[in-house]
């Protein structure tokens, strides 16, 4: 799980201590990460980021390699936009990808993203990967539904957010009054397409959602390996 230290303030003071400082992506911008293919150089920072498995250290040489310039006005203006967009936070203790296997070690994980502990992953094929609070009737019928939602994310997805300006593209089943029963968050990960379930209220912006984002890249994302190689030469 990520660190919950965080340290904020312009790129001189950060480096100014000696103590070591890493970057990691933030719950937020883990969630962003997942929600389209689409190409801008802050999408490509968190790509570069997620393709290694730790956090690097701060320092020049990885500011360099992740924003893929040398310049330092550049790297700065950068790096200080990422801070002020809360795409990365810099922390006091080194980061590691989760070491779990997909398949069995992960109800923790998904548990933390919700608030009653009922929550499920499945990939676009209705393969429910992990299950937590639901009978497995339960998680049967909420995966094949997500087969669906999948299949609608793809289709619709762009048009929610150009023709109708609404920036989100989850999906949910709502009672009367409103409020989300079910939710379904689909996570695009190179070209599939997980759905994320959650009954009730959800707790996205902890850790546990750098944690799945950075976990289902390292397994299923593009050229990682193109990245994690660029990356090491030049730290």
């Amino acid at each position: 799980m990520c660190s919950n230290i965080y340290i904020t303030g312009t790129l001189e003071i950060m480096f100014f201590s000696k103590k070591p400082k890493y970057l990691t992506a933030t719950p937020t911008s883990a969630y962003h990460f997942t929600q389209s293919n689409s190409k801008h150089w802050q999408k490509d920072v968190l790509t570069r980021l997620f393709s290694l498995p730790k956090s690097p250290a701060l320092n020049d040489k990885t500011l360099s390699a992740l924003f893929l310039t040398s310049n330092s006005a550049q790297i700065e203006y950068r790096f200080d936009e990422c801070i002020k967009l809360k795409l990365l936070q810099v922390v006091t203790k080194e980061v590691v990808v989760p070491d779990v296997q997909l398949e069995d070690n992960l109800q923790s994980l998904i548990r933390d993203l919700s608030k009653n502990k009922k929550a499920l992953l499945c990939d676009s094929q209705g393969f429910c990967i992990v299950s937590h609070g639901f009978t497995d009737a339960q998680s049967e019928e909420i995966s094949a539904l997500s087969a669906e939602i999948a299949i609608l994310h793809r289709r619709r997805a762009v048009s929610i957010t150009t023709k109708l300006k609404i920036n989100s593209s989850a999906w949910s089943i709502t009672d009367i009054s409103g409020k989300s029963c079910l939710g379904f968050w689909p996570l695009t990960i190179g070209e599939e397409v997980f759905v994320l379930v959650i009954e009730g209220e959800p707790s996205l912006q902890r850790p546990a959602m750098t944690s799945l984002a950075w976990i289902l890249f390292s397994r299923y994302g593009e050229n990682k390996r193109k990245y994690r190689r660029r990356i090491r030469k030049q730290g």
